[in-house]
């Protein structure tokens, strides 16, 4: 087995003390980080390899066309995804059958204007995150009936990372809580969903505080929290930071050892047209914007997408590798990377309960396809029990 196969494993710790600054160190631990990070960017570039499994559907269902990536398994039988324009959750069982239809365009119970996330809430409910509403809804999918509504008090975008029956934990981006005046740290809240009153808050350092390349301006990504305690972020092109529950304890932070650097096709480019189009006016997107995206290698991670741990403690995350005849998961174990998972068709989103893996997808567009635009279907896994290897 050559070096290179075997350093990816290796970690770049950063020390943290309070806001974000390094711990002391001697020049000689200096140097070695300096050489292990070198030899590991060395690797990176050099085409090496990574332990790939893939896996085969064990089923596959269609789903409604949507301009939202929003999915979440209440079950292992269940999948629930949304259509954008009717402000509706629809739920399927596995063998295709529809299994509820709820939601709907307003600001009352139940009712929606900007559906941003799905989760997966206890017995057997859904959590809606509503970013116009600056609310999460906790519904039971099976009668579609509203369990909890509770607004989070988040002032740019929300990201729900866990709910039980009596709080929702999220990440709220884009503002801090000292006056709500914007700024570029990201906060967890535990929120209690019976009186709205915020339980818990833990800010986080922007990741240029942790040694990552200055020219990162990425923040985090939606990530998720470790079943040890703390979180895990994506970051810059490539990174995966861990947090400790305890601020003062060190932040691993790993560039990702799978990262292949590869640049937009041609449906990249389009969605990503499309995605901008609100923040232009008469939404056109300029054209030199559009070239700066295209000749801008991917990041790693899946955009939009959290980070979720399966049932056996293990971090899957989605990445942007390839996502055209087949998508790629990269797994960790603790801190450390496992391997990659490979499976069918462009990944949109997806998730994991217990031991089954559900993949939103688009399907290749056929001869049947007279519109042209790709039909969404999930597949659905069985959750390999051992390292990704």
């Amino acid at each position: 087995m050559s070096f290179c196969e075997v350093f990816p494993s290796l970690l770049r710790r950063v020390a943290l003390i309070g806001g974000g600054r390094l711990r002391s160190a001697g020049a000689s631990t200096i140097a070695g980080g300096l050489l292990a990070w070198t030899l590991l960017s060395a690797c990176q570039g050099s085409g090496s390899t990574s332990p790939i499994t893939s896996l085969s559907p064990v089923a596959a269902t269609p789903v409604p066309l949507s301009g939202n990536d929003a999915i979440a398994a209440p079950d292992e039988r269940t999948v629930c995804t949304t259509v954008s324009w009717d402000h509706q959750i629809h739920c399927t069982s596995r063998w295709g059958e529809t299994a509820a239809v709820f939601g709907g365009e307003g600001e009352g119970p139940g009712e929606y204007r900007r559906i941003t996330a799905l989760m997966r809430g206890p017995a057997g409910t859904i959590a809606v995150s509503d970013w116009r509403l600056d609310r999460v809804t906790v519904v039971d999918y099976r009668s579609g009936a509203v369990v909890q509504e509770t607004r989070v008090n988040c002032a740019i975008v929300y990201r729900i990372l866990r709910v039980t029956t009596r709080t929702v934990t999220g990440l709220c981006a884009g503002a801090t809580f000292e006056g709500w005046q914007i700024g570029n740290e990201l906060y967890i809240t535990e929120v209690d969903m019976q009186t709205a009153e915020i339980l818990r808050t833990r800010g986080f350092p922007h990741p240029t505080t942790l040694g990552v390349e200055a020219e990162c301006q990425a923040g985090l990504s939606w990530g998720a929290l470790r079943p040890s305690g703390g979180a895990v972020f994506g970051t810059c092109q490539r990174e995966i930071v861990f947090y400790d529950d305890d601020p003062a304890q060190e932040v691993v932070v790993l560039a990702a050892p799978a990262y292949v650097e590869e640049f937009p096709d041609e449906r990249d480019v389009e969605e990503y047209r499309l995605g901008m189009r609100g923040l232009y006016r008469d939404n056109v997107v300029p054209e030199a914007v559009v070239r700066e995206y295209a000749e801008t290698p991917r990041r790693n991670l899946l955009p939009g997408q959290r980070m979720v741990y399966d049932g056996n403690g293990r971090l899957w995350t989605a990445t942007r590798r390839d996502r055209d005849r087949f998508s790629y998961f990269d797994v960790y174990e603790d801190t450390a990377y496992s391997g990659s998972i490979r499976v069918r068709d462009r990944m949109l989103g997806f998730d994991i309960v217990d031991s089954t893996l559900v993949v939103l997808v688009e399907r290749p567009v056929g001869r049947n396809d007279s519109d042209g635009v790709p039909d969404r279907a999930v597949d659905w896994y069985d959750v390999p029990a051992g390292p990704a290897r």
